[in-house]
């Protein structure tokens, strides 16, 4: 049974060896914008910076260097996130409640070898969930309690392509499915999972790393992308494509994996 808190924990130690940028970018006062973060397969810390400033405000290990990082708000409705991962290899996800102690509170499999991650509120209980994206059958399959069971199968996407999920309308009841096709650039993005693109914006280039959050705090998931050949994080604030929107933000190293979310 899934454990539903109204606060959650907060990562307290501090990260050192990152590239910090010049410029912060302005946040909503009133909202939730989301932070960014990676985790470092060479060392499987994850290392998250809350004001998307270039500095970290937490640091910790969680998992092995095979593994692929997600975030999300397992058990807080309140929603700050945290950490989760997938290991290919078993097709087990590992999810953490607290992001301090690099414990997995959480521990099902689902997916098989070749899947990538994603995580979102898929039923509107204002809790995250997993899916997997399947590369070889261009597929998302949703489970909707962390059950280790696909409630919602769609066919989105090919073989290629990088997947995220996002509530990518104002209005939006439920987390939507997306994915970044590099050989082109472009995002595809379906915001009420009926398996059809409602935003196919142009931002990015091959090589980079997609990561979607609400940059802004109002309500609406952005994208951006991960530079792992300088370390450096654009973001894009109103789904529109072209050049960021943003300062960029150099974060990271090159081999790490990007994540966002709302880190306290």
């Amino acid at each position: 049974m899934r454990k539903i808190l109204g606060v959650g924990a907060s990562a307290l130690l501090l990260a050192s060896g990152l590239v910090a940028s010049s410029a912060a970018p302005a946040l909503a006062a009133d909202g939730l914008p989301h932070g960014i973060g990676v985790f470092r397969p060479s060392e499987a810390d994850f290392c998250l910076d809350t004001n998307r400033n270039g500095s970290s405000e937490h640091n910790f290990h969680f998992g092995r260097s095979e593994d692929l990082p997600i975030a999300g708000s397992w058990y807080n409705v309140l929603k700050e996130n945290t950490a989760g991962l997938y290991r290919p290899s078993t097709a087990t996800f590992y999810l953490n409640y607290d992001s301090d102690d690099g414990t997995a509170e959480e521990t099902f499999s689902f997916g098989r070898t070749g899947d990538r991650p994603v995580a979102g509120d898929w039923n509107n209980d204002h809790l995250d969930d997993v899916g997997v994206f399947r590369p070889s059958t261009g597929q998302f399959l949703l489970d909707t309690n962390n059950d280790g069971t696909a409630n919602v199968t769609r066919s989105f996407g090919q073989a290629g392509d990088l997947p995220v999920a996002g509530r990518w309308t104002y209005a939006a009841d439920i987390s939507g499915i997306g994915v970044f096709r590099p050989s082109e650039g472009r995002w595809y993005l379906d915001a009420d999972l009926d398996g059809v693109s409602d935003y196919r914006p142009s931002f990015g280039t091959s090589g980079d790393l997609p990561v979607a959050g609400d940059w802004d705090g109002d309500g609406r998931d952005e994208i951006g992308v991960f530079r792992p050949s300088t370390a450096t994080f654009y973001l894009d604030r109103h789904l529109s494509g072209g050049s960021h929107d943003y300062p960029a933000v150099r974060y990271g190293a090159a081999g790490d994996r990007p994540i966002a979310g709302i880190w306290h």
